[in-house]
């Protein structure tokens, strides 16, 4: 994954979400791991052009993302589920 992937990303749920066009007193913050497409600087760029805070979780902390990851752990499920390994 791309800084450019984030972007694009982010960008589409702001605007499914409808914070790109609402009148908020704080803007939305980004809560990211460490990869190398969150901390480069093509990302600082554009979340400073936003306005967005960007919050780090801590390194080997997955409580942090804990969404994103019962999501990911969610999505492996039904992967492994609906298609049983062949023997």
């Amino acid at each position: 994954m791309r800084a450019e992937d984030v972007t694009d990303t982010v960008e589409l749920a702001l605007s499914a979400s409808g914070c790109d066009q609402a009148v908020v007193r704080h803007k939305p913050r980004l809560l990211s791991d460490n990869g190398a497409c969150y901390i480069s600087g093509d990302l600082a760029k554009w979340l400073g052009n936003q306005k967005m805070d960007h919050v780090r979780g801590a390194p080997f902390h997955p409580q942090t993302q804990g969404k994103i990851e019962r999501w990911h752990q969610t999505m492996k499920n039904r992967v492994l589920l609906g298609n049983p390994p062949r023997k």
